[in-house]
């Protein structure tokens, strides 16, 4: 990784059919060619709203994009999910004070991040196929928890830096706390 960027990978969402594959041993997708999964994408795996993928998810042009090809555009992973595979030098990583802990559950703190450390003046690249994420089919749980989605809009409006809490003040709060 060069100083100046940060690395996120994208995440491919396994059918439930091939899911139940995996788990009972019958399908090792982790050593599937990339003519497989071309073959097999397009009813294997899902996109972001769970329908069927296009080849796009696995072989977009913005894949070539690297950081060592400074002139080209910046990587964005499918539906602005960067947390799947992360990767910033620490001080970027303490620069923008972390991720911000009012995220609550899961979804949106990688897209949080993401955006803040763009807003430092970061740009993102991406690590490589080999990065990619394998996500294994399950019910969805939405609704049982509090969105993070205007956490999120917050720092994309007023391009934030910093995690309102974060790094700095779970510190403080551990220091308090120990004392």
């Amino acid at each position: 990784m060069l100083p100046g960027w940060f690395v996120a990978s994208k995440r491919l969402h396994l059918s439930r059919s091939l899911s139940r594959k995996v788990l009972e041993g019958h399908e090792p997708v982790w050593r599937w060619s990339a003519a497989r999964w071309v073959l097999r994408a397009p009813r294997e795996v899902l996109g972001g709203d769970r329908e069927a993928a296009s080849l796009g998810l696995l072989l977009p042009v913005r894949d070539r994009r690297r950081p060592w090809r400074p002139n080209q555009a910046e990587f964005s992973p499918p539906y602005e999910a960067y947390g799947f595979c992360f990767g910033t030098w620490r001080s970027d990583f303490e620069r923008v004070n972390g991720f911000d802990l009012r995220f609550q559950g899961w979804g949106g703190e990688d897209e949080d991040i993401a955006a803040r450390l763009r807003n430092a003046g970061l740009r993102c690249g991406w690590p490589g196929p080999r990065a990619t994420i394998l996500h294994l089919w399950h019910e969805e749980k939405r609704g049982t928890m509090p969105s993070n989605k205007p956490l999120v809009r917050e720092t994309l409006a007023d391009a934030n830096v910093q995690a309102r809490r974060g790094l700095r003040e779970l510190a403080a709060e551990l220091r308090h706390e120990s004392a």
